[in-house]
């Protein structure tokens, strides 16, 4: 019965040996795991403009248009691009959120670099972004309330000490009698986002006025203008 045995032994001995490998080398690589964060510039590098998802951008004349064309910051060399991203609210799963997340990340590039100008659906995937990761700064333009609710069953309230590491300079435009996000909540999240009284502007009308708004806007652009 001890031939068998040596037989193996043999075998074993002649294999070739593999490099010992740890447990990481094996692992799949997260896309929607934080990168490294590099350092964050004194000033925005690039501004980002992310509109409401039912907002026109082939209408030329739409605010968002007028805001990259406007906004020049003397003496810098800053990037001005306005992206489409998909909309947080199309399917209300954790599978759809992660996609979208991992879009902000990897097709936007959204950085500590980058300073986003979100409106309405952007500002709500903007929120919830920087819980996780890191920017250098958002302008949030009549954002949808307190609650978080893509990808959420029930909803919950956001994170505001993780959105305020990740996001350190925030400025908030709100409509004035904006049935998604009343006056009152409007001003509790000013409060629990420690935004500045000189960041936080009220416009007439709500996430739908400004949403269809041709022309320029000037207290975006003021807003936009006051992180340099």
């Amino acid at each position: 019965m001890l031939l068998p045995c040596r037989i193996l032994l043999s075998l074993a001995l002649l294999a070739p040996q593999l490099p010992s490998q740890s447990a990481d080398a094996f692992a799949v690589p997260s896309a929607a795991s934080p990168a490294a964060a590099s350092p964050r510039p004194k000033a925005p590098r690039r501004l980002l403009i992310l509109p409401d998802a039912r907002a026109d951008l082939s209408n030329p004349d739409s605010w968002h248009h007028h805001l990259k064309a406007n906004v020049v910051v003397a003496d810098k060399d800053v990037e001005v691009t306005i992206e489409d991203m998909p909309d947080p609210y199309s399917f209300n799963t954790k599978r759809y959120e992660t996609f979208w997340l991992n879009f902000m990340a990897d097709e936007l590039a959204l950085d500590p670099g980058t300073l986003v100008v979100a409106h309405g659906t952007a500002a709500d995937a903007v929120l919830r972004f920087v819980e996780k990761y890191e920017v250098w700064g958002a302008v949030l333009v009549c954002p949808g309330g307190e609650m978080y609710h893509a990808g959420e069953r029930h909803g919950r309230a956001y994170v505001w000490p993780a959105v305020r590491r990740g996001c350190p300079w925030l400025a908030i435009l709100h409509g004035n009698g904006d049935p998604i996000m009343g006056d009152t909540e409007a001003r509790r999240m000013k409060g629990a986002l420690g935004v500045p009284l000189r960041l936080f502007r009220e416009a007439d009308g709500g996430q739908q006025r400004l949403r269809d708004h041709t022309g320029s806007l000037p207290e975006v652009e003021e807003l936009v203008l006051s992180a340099f």
